[in-house]
C-alpha cells in the first residue's frame, strides 16, 4: 500500500494518476465521498468500479453488508468483499481518493481491508 498525504491542492491525485498510469494494470479510482459512510454504499460504488474497469461483477451476495452494529462481522464481511473484488479485478492500481471525506472507523476499516486483502500484483 502507498499512502499520500499533503494539503489540498497539492497534487496528490496528479501524482498517483500519473505513476498509476506506469506499468500496464488496471486503473481503479475510488473518489471517497460522504454517502461511504455507508459500507453498503461504499462496496455498491466499488463493485460499479470494478464492473465498470474489467467488466466482471461480484456477486450480488457481496453487497449486502450485515446490519450495524456488529464490528466483528463487519469486518470479516469487507475481508470477504475485498479478497472477491481482488480475485475479479487481477493486477491493478487501486487508488482510494478523498479519504478524509468519510471519516469513521467503519470506513477505515473497509479500506484496511481493501489492503490487507490485495495481492502482491495489486497496488491500493
Amino acid at each position: 500500500a502507498i499512502w499520500l498525504q499533503a494539503e489540498a491542492g497539492a497534487g496528490k491525485s496528479t501524482l498517483a494518476a500519473a505513476w498509476s498510469g506506469q506499468g500496464g494494470r488496471v486503473q481503479a479510482w475510488f473518489r471517497v465521498d460522504a454517502t461511504d459512510l455507508d459500507l453498503g454504499n461504499a462496496c455498491a460504488a466499488l463493485a460499479a468500479l470494478l464492473t465498470a474497469c474489467t467488466r466482471r461483477r461480484l456477486p450480488p451476495a457481496l453487497l449486502q453488508f450485515p446490519p450495524g452494529g456488529d464490528e466483528v462481522a463487519l469486518q470479516a464481511h469487507a475481508r470477504h468483499f475485498f479478497r472477491s473484488f481482488h480475485a475479479l479485478g487481477g493486477p491493478m492500481v487501486l487508488v482510494f481518493d478523498d479519504v478524509h471525506a468519510a471519516p469513521s472507523p467503519a470506513f477505515e476499516g473497509l479500506l484496511q481491508a481493501a489492503i490487507d486483502e490485495a495481492p502482491d500484483a495489486t497496488t491500493v
